[in-house]
């Protein structure tokens, strides 16, 4: 698969009105680039999706029509979501803004659309103008408290003579990187870093933050780059690295960068790794924060494809 023939354009604001959507979700935050693609965009249905690990309270939530729920499992937590919808994926324009959504609840929607039978559907992601503290931002506001495959995402992994190896796109949160690595500790170590980054200051910021994980000496130096703003050049590299190592090899991939490069690593798993061993795994915070930018430089918007 060439993920790079998938489609994706740099839009404004008011670009996002041109298309009417059946439905549109949209993970709740209170960052003004968020608010701002919910109220632009045309769709019939629009929902904001309410995380618990947000901890929003009543006098938060918004007064659109919203879905919250407490369960914390990303599986249970989707399809309590959709279960209340009334969907015909055969025949349905979905679209959803990915920037407020939870990475693991991104994960496993691309799971439960493929099982679906959904063909396609489109996502938009708003880039931050600036984080709210440069490098020193803080987005999971505790400490991570599991480490564990995103649900359907779980691969099938075998006793193999060669080294696992793990993949890292590296964002901002160098605990959670550790934390990742800490969990692989034996393994073969790649980090993705974000590559042309969102403004010019923030790969800096992400190398700041990345060294302070202390791991293998040598771990930095399998460095590559996948634009922190692309899911499907993100894939791509994802599929040079690992082509020539599966399918006897066992591959932990876990999306710590941005939102755009965790759908890209959702995106090469659900083409290229059904019944292979490899697994995404995430380490799980109980808290995220509500608020972690300012402002909104580029909307990007693609079309994701799935197999059927």
């Amino acid at each position: 698969m060439d993920f790079t023939k998938f489609f994706k354009e740099a839009i404004g604001p008011s670009d996002l009105g041109e298309r009417t959507y059946d439905l549109f979700l949209s993970g709740y935050t209170k960052a003004s680039r968020v608010r701002e693609v919910y109220d632009q965009i045309n769709a019939n249905r629009k929902i904001w999706v309410v995380a618990p690990e947000y901890k929003f309270t009543n006098l938060d939530l918004p007064a659109e029509e919203k879905f919250i729920d407490v369960e914390r499992t990303e599986s249970a937590f989707i399809l309590r979501l959709f279960e209340g919808l009334s969907i015909d994926f055969s025949n349905v324009k979905i679209c959803i803004d990915i920037t407020g959504i939870l990475r693991p609840h991104l994960l496993f929607m691309l799971a439960f659309f493929k099982n679906k039978g959904l063909k396609s559907f489109e996502c938009v992601y708003s880039e931050p103008e600036h984080y709210s503290e440069a490098e020193n931002t803080i987005f999971s506001m505790s400490a991570a408290t599991e480490n564990r495959a995103v649900h359907g995402f779980e691969g099938s992994h075998l006793l193999a003579e060669k080294k696992d190896m793990l993949v890292v796109s590296v964002g901002f949160e160098d605990d959670l990187i550790a934390r990742i690595a800490d969990h692989k500790p034996d393994s073969d170590k790649y980090f993705i870093f974000g590559l042309p980054s969102h403004r010019p200051d923030m790969y800096q910021q992400s190398l700041l933050r990345a060294s302070n994980v202390r791991t293998q000496a040598d771990d930095y130096r399998r460095r590559l780059f996948a634009p922190s703003n692309d899911p499907f050049v993100t894939a791509s590299v994802l599929s040079d690295l690992l082509a020539p190592q599966l399918p006897d090899r066992n591959v932990y991939l876990s999306p710590v960068g941005t939102k755009a490069q965790a759908l890209g690593f959702g995106l090469f798993y659900v083409w290229n790794c059904e019944r292979m061993p490899v697994s995404i795994v995430y380490p799980f915070s109980d808290q995220y924060a509500q608020i972690d930018s300012t402002g909104m430089s580029r909307i990007w918007r693609f079309t994701i494809e799935l197999p059927n």
